[in-house]
């Protein structure tokens, strides 16, 4: 059988999942790519790395606020996300929100473990659009969500669009109206928020909840 182009699969990192939850790490995506209609896939090998605790991770994203009253455009913010663990026990982590200069109004940071990020990417961001390609596939799945990190994402209100299976953030209007003009069977699917920045915090913990923060940005005008 043929195989397709080099491209190397990463299986999902399953430190936090159950044995059940292992298994399926590893044979969901296999049977994911095995079974497509695209076009055939070889599997060359497969490296496993297993490890295991005696108690349980587990950590829930319980509060999450930015430490800067007047937050602007252009600048770095602090954002300090508290998470509780099992035990009830809290930590706070901190991450530096890098705001682009070019943005302006109002942004919104969601702050997710795996599975709501994915949740959300798939209602707003139309990830669920079908792969046209075996590489756009496997680099779906390389981009699966861990549950053992905490996902940043801060988004506006900038049209874009998904396109032959690529999604096209913050699009210049003129652009828009020329691939909505051209779209062919469904190969073009409209966007209403652009992500313009994201950050992911690895953690010890399996990590469950999101939190969505809405934020309005100071003029940049009143720089000084």
């Amino acid at each position: 059988m043929p195989a397709t182009t080099g491209a190397a699969m990463l299986v999902p990192d399953s430190r936090m999942y159950g044995i059940a939850g292992v298994a399926t790490a590893v044979a969901g995506p296999l049977t994911y790519l095995l079974s497509n209609d695209l076009g055939p896939v070889e599997v060359t090998g497969l490296d496993l790395a297993i490890s295991s605790a005696e108690e349980p991770r587990v950590a829930t994203i319980e509060r999450v606020w930015l430490d800067e009253v007047r937050p602007r455009a252009g600048r770095s913010v602090p954002l300090k996300i508290l998470l509780r663990s099992y035990r009830g026990e809290a930590q706070v982590r901190e991450v530096p929100i890098e705001i682009p200069a070019n943005v302006s109004g109002t942004v919104s940071i969601l702050v997710a473990d795996g599975s709501a990020l994915a949740q959300w990417e798939q209602r707003e961001l139309r990830r669920v659009a079908r792969p046209e390609t075996i590489d756009q596939m496997i680099r779906r799945l390389n981009e699966s969500r861990r549950n053992n990190r905490i996902y940043v994402r801060l988004f506006s209100s900038h049209p874009g669009a998904v396109v032959e299976g690529e999604t096209l953030s913050a699009l210049p209007p003129s652009v828009l109206a020329v691939l909505e003009a051209e779209r062919n069977g469904g190969s073009f699917v409209p966007l209403r928020h652009a992500v313009v920045g994201e950050w992911d915090i690895p953690t010890e913990h399996a990590v469950n909840g999101s939190r969505l923060l809405t934020v309005r940005l100071e003029p940049r005008t009143s720089d000084r």
